[in-house]
């Protein structure tokens, strides 16, 4: 049983990082995205005279620049939500092994 249970206890760490990876990953082809955006703005930038085009450029890669650091935020707090729950699953693993042998 205490075999079984130890067991559990990997597959739950591993599925938690496993999850932790993917957000990880999504986050980080989300941030690419947005940063691609900007950077062509910023080329179409380049080619315009105007300045309202200008100031409209600038706002434009400004809520982009706020978009990633949102991104990036909620991307680490999503981690850390993850790590958390990784680390109660755990511990709640722990208690349950330490129980079986102690009932033993």
């Amino acid at each position: 049983m205490t075999g079984d249970l130890l067991h559990l206890i990997r597959d739950a760490e591993k599925k938690a990082e496993n999850i932790i990876n993917e957000a990880t990953l999504e986050a980080q082809k989300i941030i690419d995205k947005a940063r691609s955006e900007a950077k062509e703005i910023l080329k179409q930038a380049g080619t315009t005279k105007s300045d309202v085009e200008t100031d409209q450029l600038k706002k434009i890669h400004e809520n982009y620049q706020a978009k990633i650091k949102e991104l990036e935020a909620q991307t680490k707090n999503r981690k850390k939500e993850l790590e958390e729950q990784a680390s109660k699953n755990k511990e709640k693993a722990i208690d349950i092994v330490i129980r079986a042998i102690l009932e033993e």
